[in-house]
């Protein structure tokens, strides 16, 4: 996955973060923006494309190694599995 730098801008009382355009975000985009409250990284993710299911599923796949509720790799093969089910599972 490719990273970006970027910076934000304090505008009045919001700060604006800068998306490079190879992200593919068009102006004014639609967003969801939520911290992971295990990482505490910020989370940006197009508004039409919210599937709460994807998210609890992201959530999963960001616990730490090791965790009782399920492995890392089972988290990541339910990631893929629920962003791209098999065809005609939907």
């Amino acid at each position: 996955m490719k990273s970006f730098a970027t910076h934000l801008i304090q505008l009045g009382a919001d700060q604006v973060l800068n998306i490079p355009r190879e992200l593919g975000l068009s102006e004014g985009s639609e967003v969801s923006v939520w911290r992971d409250p295990i990482t505490q990284n910020l989370v940006i993710s197009p508004a039409k494309s919210r599937n709460p299911l994807a998210e609890l599923a992201a959530e999963i796949a960001a616990l730490p190694e090791g965790s009782e509720l399920m492995t890392k790799a089972e988290a990541d093969a339910l990631v893929k599995y629920i962003k791209s089910p098999p065809k005609g599972i939907e």
